[in-house]
């Protein structure tokens, strides 16, 4: 006998089964809205959010409509209620989702404000795993790893963004920031679309911030889950703009290493072209976005270390810092061979332009 539940019993738990059905509503608050993310099998953009539905009951949403996200956004923000017409259910196997129940929303959804009888409250796992600390309570109790939340004021940020590839390939725009608030001052990485959600002098509450270490040296970094939202100004904090300063380091590097890789120019992944090139074709085809191009089209990313003697410190430098270096230096044709570019930064006196006495990774580079 045929069961009427939209949803029957999987033998399988492991495959969710999808319902297609687009008359669904859904009317609850807004949680945890992410920035815009590129699916890696289709490179189409969307991105999620929890919707809570009931006083417990909590559900993923993946939305395939960015255009809808600062409405998303507003409603998480101002803790409104938020009524979703025509959205798709499907079986989710979430531990945000406990009853194992995912929305997605598209562009026939209608997104309106409402009313509920409920309270607003964190999905469980939220609230277990993102703790809420002052600056100085990261730099002295929070362990690696850890997911905080911080109110901070922006006293200084990069003036440029920087192009990092990821482990994946992909090449992600990255801007470092300096916070504070009354009780100290830290370091914070901001990408992707993270970069514009602030502007200096301003204060945030940045909400699942990942805590890291370099060189023995704490900072935070946003994640897919991070959310920025506007905070009242903080007027006191403890900053110390001489740390803070640009700083220069100069010599000739003792040590070098340059690692030039190829990547899409559709998606900025990093790609392998040895096997195209055994097969003596002409054109490669990316395995992310599925473009086709030419070989010759390919980008270059260039990402070199140094290091000076007497200096134990180790200096990243990225593609688009190197890249306008050998532009002044007319040596662009040394982005082709790194042996060749290794060679040349050990024979050569360099100064390096840091946004602080604390940074490793130089803004720019010049002949000296």
């Amino acid at each position: 006998m045929a069961s009427s539940s939209k949803f029957r019993k999987l033998e399988n738990p492991q495959t969710p089964e999808k319902d297609d059905s687009s008359d669904t509503t859904a009317i609850g608050y807004v949680h945890n809205v992410t920035p815009i993310k590129l699916s890696t099998r289709t490179n189409i953009p969307y991105f999620n959010c929890v919707l809570q539905t009931e006083r417990s009951t909590f559900h993923d949403v993946v939305s395939f409509t960015p255009e809808k996200r600062n409405l998303f956004l507003q409603a998480a923000d101002k803790k409104t209620p938020l009524k979703m017409t025509n959205v798709s259910k499907s079986l989710s196997f979430s531990p945000t989702s406990p009853n194992r129940t995912s929305l997605r929303c598209h562009r026939a959804t209608i997104l309106a404000e409402a009313a509920v009888n409920f309270p607003r409250n964190e999905p469980a796992t939220y609230q277990s795993t993102v703790t809420t600390m002052p600056v100085k309570n990261v730099l002295t109790d929070a362990a690696l790893g850890d997911h905080v939340c911080i109110t901070a004021k922006i006293m200084d940020i990069d003036d440029q963004i920087t192009n990092i590839q990821t482990k994946s390939g992909r090449n992600l725009p990255l801007k470092n920031c300096d916070v504070a608030d009354i009780s100290g001052s830290i370091r914070v990485s901001l990408w992707d679309t993270h970069i514009d959600q602030v502007n200096l002098h301003n204060s945030y509450m940045f909400d699942n911030l990942t805590v890291k270490d370099f060189d023995s040296k704490r900072y935070l970094s946003t994640t897919v889950k991070t959310t920025i939202s506007n905070a009242r100004d903080i007027t006191e904090v403890a900053f110390d703009d001489k740390i803070n300063q640009p700083t220069k380091v100069q010599g000739t590097p003792s040590l070098a290493s340059v690692t030039i890789s190829n990547a899409c120019q559709g998606c900025s992944t990093k790609i392998d072209l040895a096997h195209s090139q055994m097969q003596s074709t002409q054109s490669y085809k990316c395995q992310s976005c599925k473009m086709r191009m030419k070989l010759s089209q390919c980008k270059k990313t260039c990402t070199v270390i140094i290091q000076f003697n007497n200096n134990p410190t180790r200096f990243s430098v990225y593609n688009d810092t190197v890249t306008k270096f050998l532009t002044s230096c007319n040596k662009l044709n040394l982005l082709n061979d790194a042996d060749a570019l290794e060679e040349f930064l050990i024979d050569n006196e360099l100064i390096l332009t840091l946004h602080s006495a604390e940074s490793r990774n130089p803004k720019t580079i010049e002949l000296a």
